[in-house]
């Protein structure tokens, strides 16, 4: 089982047990770092880039920490450097476990994490690449509705507390078409992916051929 950023939370109702987790927004650190201190404490792999771990490490002595880190980069926007342009991404990384979508945005797929992951306007389509290089050929996609994200709080928050999303600024132009021009990529690997929200942004368009809905 894998969570990302406030995914802890449901340990409050639930008996879950994380395996990974996945944070790539150094954003979320500095503002919920009450969710941060009991992910790391957790006895699982965490998914984050250098900067989520730098600024973990500001937050929390190293060795108050549980969890294991596994370093992922943002292939785009490389840690320290500049960002590459469609032609560098291309050059950099000629691999079929990367694959780059034909769109005005550099967006893509990567199928081993080790090069690097597309950051698709949402950390859920950043896990999704992460448990495609685990190996995992079934998954099951929990609270992936991107409905109203800039007025409606994440079930972790409430109105007072919740705080600002650009999902619904990035839907159009990064999250839709990174899901739906995966689809057909994972599907030939064989690969299923089911989006279990009754009631998802991700429509039929995104979501045919691999990635079902309910």
């Amino acid at each position: 089982m894998m969570g990302v950023n406030g995914a802890i939370t449901l340990q409050d109702k639930h008996q879950l047990r994380f395996d990974y987790y996945c944070i790539v927004d150094p954003g979320f650190v500095r503002r919920r770092p009450d969710l941060v201190t009991r992910v790391v404490q957790e006895r699982l792999t965490l998914f984050a880039t250098p900067l989520v771990l730098w600024h973990i490490a500001q937050y929390f002595p190293l060795t108050n920490l549980r969890c294991r880190f596994f370093l992922i980069e943002d292939i785009q926007y490389p840690a320290c450097r500049r960002a590459l342009n469609k032609q560098e991404l291309l050059a950099a990384h000629p691999s079929a476990d990367l694959v780059l979508f034909k769109e005005a945005l550099p967006l893509g797929f990567s199928f081993d994490i080790r090069r690097g992951t597309f950051d698709g306007g949402t950390v859920a389509y950043t896990g999704l690449q992460v448990l495609t290089s685990l190996g995992f050929n079934k998954i099951l996609l929990h609270g992936l509705d991107l409905m109203n994200s800039a007025r409606t709080p994440r079930f972790y928050e409430t109105k007072e507390d919740m705080q600002p999303s650009s999902l619904d600024d990035d839907f159009n132009t990064l999250i839709e078409p990174s899901f739906r021009h995966a689809a057909p990529l994972l599907k030939n690997r064989g690969i299923r992916v089911l989006n279990l929200s009754p009631h998802s942004a991700l429509g039929a368009r995104s979501l045919r051929n691999t990635i079902g809905g309910h």
